[in-house]
């Protein structure tokens, strides 16, 4: 019989004590137990990539617009925290606790650059696979084995992952969240 050992991973990191896709959420994520952190990338209007799951900035912040359509600075300006509901409306917990909190790829790898990571790529797009490949020759000494791909088809960022040894592993990586990991998140 084959034993496979199960690492645990913080889907949108630890995000109901926390606010998701921050720095301090996937910090939180990993003292909890997680061995991979998932994160979602977005480009923005300004060629950066922000750490962010919705595109509509209204869902979760105090902004409004499209995430693609901002700027960085604009972004860095939010509340992440603004529509955080756990309870449909009745409260807000997060409120003003997450302003200036939404990270680029780049301050992430910087924050964890020997913890594992999931990244799925909501942009995707010719120039997002050109600034991943830009901030991933940034980090030459960041091993490879510690970021996964998850999501999307696009095939210039799976070229880019493959020429940097980073492994597309989606249903690894959300099975093992699915069926080991619920509690990170509760």
């Amino acid at each position: 019989m084959r034993v496979s050992l199960v690492k645990p991973v913080a889907y949108l990191s630890a995000s109901h004590q926390y606010i998701e896709n921050t720095i301090p959420s996937v910090e939180a994520a990993y003292k909890l137990g997680a061995t991979i952190g998932h994160i979602n990338l977005r480009k923005t209007a300004d060629n950066k990539l922000a750490v962010f799951h919705e595109e509509d900035l209204s869902c979760r912040t105090d902004g409004s617009g499209n995430l693609s359509q901002s700027t960085m600075a604009y972004l860095k300006q939010l509340d992440v925290g603004y529509g955080y509901t756990p309870d449909k409306g009745i409260s807000y917990p997060t409120r003003g606790l997450g302003k200036g909190m939404m990270p680029t790829f780049e301050e992430v790898l910087s924050a964890f650059p020997d913890r594992q990571l999931a990244i799925n790529v909501k942009s995707e797009d010719e120039t997002t696979a050109k600034l991943i490949e830009e901030i991933l020759a940034k980090y030459p000494s960041l091993d490879r084995k510690t970021i996964f791909y998850i999501g999307g088809a696009n095939e210039s960022i799976q070229k880019v992952c493959q020429r940097h040894s980073i492994g597309r592993n989606e249903r690894a990586a959300l099975k093992m969240f699915w069926r080991d990991c619920k509690w990170l998140t509760n």
